[in-house]
Parts: C-alpha cells; structure tokens; sequence
C-alpha cells in the first residue's frame, strides 16, 4: 500500500475515531437513563431476578417474501454506495491525493457510509420485528444516514469538478471516469435507498 492509500485508510481511521468517541449523554443517577444507553429503562428485573425487556416493539408490515425482497434491494443499494466511495479512495486524479476540498467531504462520507451499513446490519440482524431502541438505532437511522452520505458525495462531486476545470484531471483519464463513476453511483444509491425507506412502513405494538 502506498503512502496514498495509507493517508485515505488513516482519514477513515480518524472519522471513526471521532464518531465513536463523542461523549453519551450524561444519565440521570436517580431515575431514566438518556442517550445511547436510554434503552436500558426498557429493561427491568423480573420478581424471578430476570431482567425483561418491558417497552415498545416495531413490526414490519407485509408478508415475508416483501420483507425479504425490501431488505435485499436496501442491502444492494447500501454496498453500491460503499462501492461508490471506495473507488474514489484508489484514484489520484481529481484532486483525490493533495486537494483540501475534495478530501474533507470525502472524510465525511465515510462516516456516513459506513454508520449507514452500521444501521442497515442491526436491521438485518434483528430481522422484522424489532425492540423499540432497535428500531431506532436502525430502521430510523438509515435514511438519514442515506441522505448525507449523497450530501457528502455530492459536494466532493461538485469539489472534484472545480479542481479538474482549474487543475486538470489530475491524473489519467481512466481514472478521472472511475472516480466520476464512482462518485455519481455514491449519490444515486442512497437517495434511491432513502426512497426505498420511505415506502416501507413499519406498525407498532
């Protein structure tokens, strides 16, 4: 791996430094819990000494074969994304190696891309039935995370394209197209993924 890839990797590194390490909301010592541990009010001990969980759970509404088919198309469009990002991490050209602003909204995609497959594996996981912090750290999480992963790629789109009509390509023509492909799948992707989203409807219980 060459110094250029081993700078993109550390910029990822460092997102996820970042992003793993803001602080959860400071709980209340005498009653509820807040933040990433708020599920935890759900969770209560049972008089056999079991804890249980006692709060809301979230359904998918349709039959099997819909949910199957809904979760494979959002799983498709997911990894297209990635795809779409991880192209443009093994190019020089459009400002992809030494250009401020083409590299920062490409370190925020990265966020946005892989918290985005964060949530669509919890989903997956938990299947279509969901505990309520379930359904909230997944199903109403991925759209959102959709949106600005395409922000993000949008606005590296529109960078790369001011440093080739100032620069030049920057490097080869191939692969000026392929971070032009790429860059263009990692918006249509998750804006046809947060769609997706919106037609699904989950009930809950």
């Amino acid at each position: 791996m060459d110094a250029l890839l081993r700078s993109k990797a550390l910029i990822c590194y460092i997102a996820f430094v970042l992003y793993w390490s803001v602080p959860m909301a400071k709980e209340d010592n005498k009653t509820r819990r807040t933040g990433r541990r708020a599920y935890l009010n759900d969770i209560q001990p049972s008089l056999s000494g079991e804890y249980v969980y006692v709060g809301a759970h979230y359904r998918f509404v349709a039959e099997e074969k819909t949910y199957l088919r809904s979760m494979l198309e959002i799983s498709v469009l997911a990894f297209l994304s990635l795809a779409g990002f991880l192209a443009a991490g093994f190019v020089r050209a459009g400002g992809m190696s030494n250009c401020i602003y083409v590299l920062v909204p490409y370190m925020a995609e990265a966020i946005a891309v892989f918290t985005l497959l964060l949530a669509l594996g919890k989903a997956l996981i938990k299947g279509r039935r969901l505990r309520e912090y379930e359904y909230e750290a997944s199903i109403v999480k991925l759209p959102v995370r959709a949106l600005l992963s395409a922000v993000f790629s949008a606005v590296g789109l529109i960078g790369i394209i001011i440093f080739v009509i100032i620069n030049g390509a920057g490097g080869s023509v191939a692969e000026l197209v392929v971070l032009l492909v790429g860059k263009v799948v990692s918006v249509v992707a998750p804006v046809a993924l947060r769609k997706l989203m919106a037609a699904l409807h989950w009930e809950k219980e």
